[in-house]
């Protein structure tokens, strides 16, 4: 019955992973191969967290624009915003017009936006291929809930899922300390900072001065996504992300990882802070 039941599971998995087309990495890091094996040459990586548009399966591996990824490596994408496109738009098999064209969609189309190519970040990934982000706007909702537009909204209008849908796309970037730029290099007060003030939301520079902002959260089980959660494993608060909700976070950690997603409860919490 166990040997059923485990079969059963895989199976499922098996199909969620080839149903759909954009995918997440969840390996730490992930081998880019040129064929559909081990035994082909490695020409790159991936990153956790880092999103792909899959345009065709072979067996247990996934071809995108780069090369070939192990399924077992991927889960299906999820939590998307709907964006609309602002022109006819081609939506293309990898970020950039040197790639073909999977479909041209009219002006004023809604479409699945997962986040951004984690090389081109001009470039989007979505339920459609990649586009172009010149051409496309958030339509005002973020994962099935209601809200502003996702560009420059104020905290009254704005959802928790909304901000963790931003903050996402954004996985795989490099972490810099004293950093405040998403596209070099940011440390994690900063990052909490880009994100809120994407929303029309000012926090302060540093985790320490965050931390007094906003309205206190009794406990991780009381965390509502788009929360900051504020870290002290010394004693005295150093580091800061933004609760995803399930025990989820997304924070710029280290130079080692990056902008990435983690557990919440990796190591001591000393504040919860609400800003929505």
């Amino acid at each position: 019955m166990k040997v059923l039941i485990l079969f059963l599971v895989l199976l499922i998995n098996a199909v969620l992973v080839l149903s759909g087309t954009v995918y997440k990495v969840t390996a730490h890091a992930l081998n880019i191969r040129s064929g559909p094996g081990t035994n082909y040459k490695i020409v790159g990586t991936l990153k956790n967290g880092n999103l792909i548009f899959a345009t065709s399966h072979s067996g247990k591996w996934a071809k995108f624009y780069k090369g070939y990824v192990s399924t077992s490596y991927l889960t299906g994408a999820s939590g998307p915003s709907k964006y609309e496109t602002t022109a006819n738009l081609n939506f293309r098999s990898g970020p950039g017009t040197g790639n073909s064209i999977l479909t041209t969609l009219k002006k004023g189309t809604v479409v699945n936006y997962y986040g951004r190519d984690p090389s081109v970040n001009k470039w989007a990934v979505t339920d459609k291929g990649y586009a172009n982000t010149t051409y496309l706007k958030g339509s005002g909702s973020s994962g099935g809930s209601s809200g502003g537009s996702s560009g420059g909204s104020s905290g009254g209008s704005t959802t928790g899922n909304q901000v963790v849908n931003y903050a996402k796309q954004f996985i795989g970037r490099p972490y810099k300390y004293g950093g405040e730029s998403l596209t070099t290099g940011i440390d994690c007060s900063a990052f909490a900072r880009a994100v809120y003030r994407h929303f029309g939301i000012e926090l302060q520079r540093t985790s320490k001065a965050q931390a007094n902002q906003g309205k206190q959260v009794n406990g991780l089980s009381n965390a509502k996504p788009g929360d900051l959660i504020f870290y002290c494993p010394s004693g005295t608060i150093n580091h800061v992300a933004i609760y995803e909700g399930n025990n989820r976070i997304v924070h710029a950690a280290n130079e080692d990882s990056g902008i990435k997603e983690s557990n919440a409860n990796y190591t001591r919490i000393c504040k919860i802070k609400r800003f929505i």
